[in-house]
């Protein structure tokens, strides 16, 4: 009848030792760091270049293609330094802008860039920052008619 009771005893003093407190199995394991995790990746991506072409509203994607459109752009830290416009991987237009944090702009699409562009295209603003990697925001994919 001891010997059961002296080895729960010793269990419960081990186990008591080994098994860290909720606080710590908390911050270790389990749901709060896997939240806090996605919220420190959308706290990065937010510093992201944001960009898109001007449109009425409930315009759809597709833009003239012989016409002049107007893009938006900001970005929270650093700058924007250039604006491309990319079908797929492929560069078709860049649009230097030197160092603003916001602006607007417009662009048009020569007859040699709209060979370039297969099914549809994306803005991409590339962020500068001394000192940093450069980065990009794309904006949503836009078609020609």
């Amino acid at each position: 009848m001891k010997l059961p009771l002296f080895s729960l005893a010793l269990v419960i003093c081990v186990t008591g030792l080994v098994v860290p407190t909720s606080t710590e199995a908390q911050s270790r394991f389990g749901f709060s760091r896997s939240f806090r995790q996605q919220q420190d990746m959308l706290r990065r991506q937010s510093y992201r270049p944001h960009i898109k072409v001007v449109r009425p509203r409930g315009a759809d994607r597709r833009l003239a293609s012989n016409g002049r459109h107007t893009y938006d752009f900001y970005v929270k830290r650093g700058w924007v330094s250039k604006i491309e416009i990319r079908s797929g991987l492929k560069l078709v237009k860049t649009i230097s802008v030197g160092k603003s944090r916001s602006g607007k702009g417009t662009f048009t699409l020569s007859s040699s860039d709209r060979a370039k562009i297969k099914r549809g295209f994306k803005i991409w603003a590339w962020q500068g920052q001394g000192g940093y990697q450069s980065v990009h925001g794309e904006s949503i994919g836009y078609t020609l008619n």
